[in-house]
């Protein structure tokens, strides 16, 4: 779509659109006011999207144990609107004191291709979506699925949604909760990770794993109590990294030392500060306000760990593999949001903002792809002839296709000279280069003679 394209321009803003649409080949012969713009983002429906994922399933790339690894996290997206209905105040992850929708996308790892998204109340918290997930997932229809997320969606609800619905995941396990499980495990596996041996050399972790046996209702019904009648093994994966614990430790230790100096020259503290010293000081009768060193190290007990609880992945190395490549979930994200702008819903129509969203989702999609094959062609960069993109970024590479031009006459279309850097940028991402010749009618789809229809059936 032509909105699409706008979007992966570095102004990108729809208000723009009418200087894009003069340089830009539209499937019609002018550009469409805001109120059009509108109205074709409103006939978007929830079947147009539906059928958009079912065709992305042809994308998916499967491991070398024939598994897809798709990594779901979610961001909040900030609005000025007060109409939208799925607007509402929450936990927004850029700290916006702004109401926000919610977006929550699956990411194939093995291609870093967004293959789905869902948006939802801006209140709603991330733990809460998983079953939603999974039957939209269901609906389309996707076979050895693995789910890879982070601390916001592992909780007991979420595992047993999973196990009933025979979907595997490799969550990450929140250890700020006294008495949980994770910590237990921890705890009875201290010597091992005491020893070097326990080390892994790729990884540069020290790894202890535990198997459970996990117990949970198969058939739960609302309001009942859970009869807990099925089993499961499930595999924690213990990573610890020392390096991690003692950057914890020495940031602990200097603002704890940086708070008694300023006690003893009775400097006032911030309200960080202030909090800390609740925490960690007493009151000694000889000695004065003191650091509890038994407090200090109840703090740091568990820093430097990770554990990732899986129902199929053995290998902890592996699983430690997948948990860190959701790094393409968070780089679409990226995408979205920063380089792309889409950081605020500059929508006020909830008809809209389904087409709009929807939009928003294939252009990273396109970014993302674009960015792959710049990282492909910069991967086989110590050939000879090839151009060097370290510091070229993609809205400045389609910058400067964009300024490729191409004319209309009665026998044919033809396109501006194309030569230097704008060559190598079509090898780049792997685009046929213009030639100088004509391409015919027939190569080319003809405009239609006038506007659409806005009460047709566009494919989207």
């Amino acid at each position: 779509m032509c909105r699409g394209s706008l979007i992966l321009n570095q102004n990108n803003n729809v208000s723009f659109y009418e200087s894009f649409a003069e340089t830009t080949r539209l499937p019609y012969p002018r550009a469409l006011s805001p109120s059009a713009v509108t109205r074709l983002f409103q006939r978007i429906e929830l079947r147009d999207v539906q059928r958009y994922f079912s065709l992305m399933r042809s994308y998916l790339q499967e491991d070398e144990d024939n598994k897809i690894i798709l990594a779901l996290d979610s961001t909040s997206i900030s609005s000025y609107s007060t109409n939208l209905t799925h607007i509402e105040y929450g936990k927004n992850k850029d700290d916006d004191a702004l109401p926000q929708l919610n977006v929550l996308f699956l990411v194939d790892q093995k291609s870093g291709l967004p293959i789905f998204y869902r948006f939802y109340d801006g209140n709603v918290p991330d733990v809460s979506t998983i079953r939603h997930t999974i039957a939209d997932q269901a609906l389309l229809n996707m076979k050895n699925v693995v789910l890879v997320a982070d601390k916001g969606y592992n909780s007991v609800k979420n595992i047993n949604d999973c196990l009933i619905n025979k979907v595997e995941f490799i969550f990450n396990v929140r250890l700020g909760t006294k008495g949980c499980l994770a910590r237990e495990l921890i705890d009875e596996h201290r010597k091992e990770f005491a020893d070097l041996n326990s080390g892994d050399p790729y990884i540069r972790k020290n790894i202890a794993t535990a198997k459970v046996n996990w117990k949970y209702d198969p058939r739960p019904v609302e309001g009942k109590p859970a009869s807990n009648s099925a089993t499961a093994e499930l595999y924690y994966h213990m990573f610890y990294d020392p390096v991690i614990y003692q950057e914890a430790a020495n940031k602990l230790t200097e603002s704890l030392l940086t708070i008694k100096k300023k006690l003893l020259e009775e400097e006032a503290l911030t309200e960080q500060e202030e909090e800390l010293k609740e925490k960690f000081f007493r009151n000694d009768k000889e000695k004065g306000l003191i650091i509890v060193n038994r407090r200090v190290d109840e703090s740091l007990k568990y820093k430097g760990f990770r554990v990732l609880v899986t129902d199929s992945e053995k290998d902890p190395v592996k699983a430690w593999t997948a948990y860190a490549d959701r790094w393409r979930v968070e780089d679409a994200f990226a995408t979205l949001k920063d380089r792309l702008g889409c950081n605020r819903i500059r929508c006020s129509d909830n008809k809209a903002l389904q087409g709009k969203t929807f939009v928003q989702f294939i252009a990273t999609g396109l970014s993302l792809m674009v960015r792959s094959r710049i990282r492909s062609y910069m991967r086989e960069n110590k050939k000879a002839g090839k151009l060097n993109l370290v510091y070229e970024s993609d809205s400045k590479i389609l910058q400067v296709l964009n300024n490729v031009m191409q004319t209309r006459f009665n026998h044919g279309y033809y396109f501006d000279e194309v030569a230097g850097k704008k060559i190598k940028y079509f090898e780049a991402l792997d685009v046929r280069v213009p030639g100088a010749g004509p391409e015919t009618p027939e190569e080319v789809p003809e405009e239609p003679e006038t506007e659409p229809l806005l009460g047709t059936d566009i494919e989207i």
